[in-house]
């Protein structure tokens, strides 16, 4: 018999599997624990984890990587489009921002916008043609500004991460770690959101970094992917950083207990393409009063 960490019951060993603490789909394939149940380990893949390793910048690393994940299939990046004062702009799998091309026209002519100088000089010469006329076009460089795109981070973006970093909290101290109160609380959020769909405040279980989505495409770091667990704690507190390319996604509160005191250090968790390459853990026991 064990406890299972995100339903908190006791079931036979069997009814436990393989869970990854950091999913597949981000590339980890050794990390691991067996105290989740498969039934609330189904239930995470299916409302918590799927969802995000699909949202906007999951996939991106994940293309950028050939992240393939349980069905082995490259993820399918969509471009996203917006409009700004009729202008159309596109983000591709890169992060970069396309505008146009794009073809105005007014009573005096028209013109053409876009990124690609060479399709738009495509395209006015094929107008000229159709036209049967020749003419003289100009380029002008503008700087178009102002685009905004979603970002992909909603609530379950953000219990995703949260499943990290309580799993690694709960693989590096055990279910001693279960006595938190803030362990509690976010063992609470998973479990009431599978099983329920019910909803904590963000604030209260975690803050997503405002400049993630801007820095996720701007920032590119080597060849290799990585993902990495920061943890610092002292006697009786804990926060996590949650890390992906080198980006921080998620800075977490993950313990605030009395009645379990942590000692005090600092943990560097970090997978790179694939496996656990670094478990680099600073740590002093807590004093015995």
């Amino acid at each position: 018999m064990r406890k299972c960490i995100i339903c908190n019951l006791d079931k036979e060993d069997n009814s436990f599997n393989e869970e990854h603490v950091i999913p597949l789909i981000l590339g980890n394939k050794t990390f691991t624990i067996q105290n989740v149940c498969t039934c609330c380990n189904s239930l995470m893949g299916e409302k918590i984890i799927a969802p995000f390793s699909t949202s906007d910048f999951i996939v991106a690393f994940r293309k950028r990587h050939d992240l393939r994940g349980h069905s082995r299939k490259a993820p399918a990046y969509k471009h996203l489009v917006t409009y700004k004062d009729g202008i159309k702009a596109v983000r591709n799998q890169s992060g970069e921002i396309e505008i146009g091309p794009q073809v105005l026209e007014d009573k005096d002519g028209f013109s053409i916008i876009g990124s690609n100088i060479q399709k738009l000089k495509e395209i006015a010469d094929n107008k000229a043609k159709k036209a049967g006329k020749k003419w003289a076009y100009k380029i002008e460089e503008r700087i178009l500004e102002g685009f905004s795109f979603p970002t992909g981070i909603d609530y379950r973006f953000i219990l995703a991460a949260i499943v990290v970093c309580y799993e690694t909290m709960f693989y590096l101290f055990g279910y001693d770690y279960l006595r938190d109160s803030t362990a509690q609380e976010l063992r609470s959020a998973i479990y009431e959101y599978i099983y329920h769909g019910n909803k904590m405040s963000a604030v209260q279980i975690g803050e997503i970094n405002p400049l993630v989505a801007k820095a996720f495409f701007t920032q590119f770091h080597g060849d290799k992917n990585s993902v990495m667990i920061n943890l610092i704690f002292d006697e009786k507190n804990a926060g996590a950083t949650f890390i992906v390319d080198g980006v921080s996604l998620l800075n977490l509160k993950v313990g605030n207990n009395s009645d379990f005191r942590y000692g005090e250090g600092n943990l560097i968790l970090i997978i790179e393409d694939g496996h656990l390459v670094k478990f680099d853990l600073d740590y002093t026991p807590p004093k015995v009063e």
